[in-house]
């Protein structure tokens, strides 16, 4: 029963994690995002913020017996690493497809794994190597389709001569750009994931250095963090 639960959980999240980016791109007009994204993540913090809050009431969860200000800090890190990450997905929905995204995205797990491993110094059971290294071949193996067009793209782009026509010079031009688009995409995410496996390390390491200080209460401090920050932004 209990890996059942597990197991519903894992496909909950990952539910959620793939309807977000595919929320955001059914939002677009014109591919444009015609709102502000750093407003769209500063609500998404107040409503994990007000559920937290209902849970620590549902629970009758206490607060912890000795607050102490200055260490609170150590969520703000986690929680503007957070803000970073939540608010690039928008800026690389611009390059790239949602499925696209969703696929790349779980590069996080190598990266989380690989700063598990050599910062927290978590040992990894031979499973887990293989699991990972399968992961990573998983996904090279689904993006090949994009390796060869970005490929193609390019090496037209640069054979390209002047006895094209004009309507062919534009699709060679639109190729291209389409490449160029994906490449900075790429880019983007390999950025994302690493902010984002960073920010899970450190939120590890901040939670169980405070193992005394419920869950609920340490979760509800990174949240205020995180609506300090995107409220920033949106005043800006």
């Amino acid at each position: 029963m209990k890996v059942v639960r597990m197991l519903a959980g894992m496909l909950l999240v990952a539910a959620l994690m793939c309807s977000g980016n595919l929320c955001i791109s059914a939002s677009k007009r014109d591919g444009q995002i015609p709102y502000s994204s750093t407003t769209v993540t500063f609500l998404v913090e107040v409503l994990k913020l007000l559920v937290m809050l209902a849970a620590i009431v549902a629970t009758d969860t206490a607060p912890p017996a000795r607050f102490v200000p200055l260490e609170a800090f150590y969520y703000a890190v986690p929680s503007f690493l957070y803000t970073i990450d939540n608010n690039l997905n928008y800026v690389i929905l611009r390059f790239m497809d949602a499925a696209t995204l969703s696929v790349l995205w779980n590069l996080k797990i190598v990266v989380t794994a690989v700063l598990f491993r050599f910062v927290l110094k978590h040992p990894l059971s031979e499973l887990r190597k293989v699991a990972i290294v399968l992961l990573v071949v998983g996904v090279l193996t689904s993006q090949s389709n994009h390796l060869r067009q970005m490929e193609s793209a390019m090496t037209k782009g640069s054979s390209s001569g002047s006895g094209m026509t004009g309507m062919e010079s534009e699709e060679e031009a639109a190729e291209e750009k389409s490449a160029k688009d994906l490449v900075l995409g790429v880019l983007l995410v390999l950025v994302g994931v690493t902010l984002s496996s960073c920010a899970s390390v450190f939120t590890e390491w901040a939670f169980k250095r405070k193992s005394n200080c419920p869950f609920l209460w340490q979760n509800i401090q990174m949240y205020v963090f995180g609506i300090l920050f995107n409220g920033a932004g949106v005043l800006l």
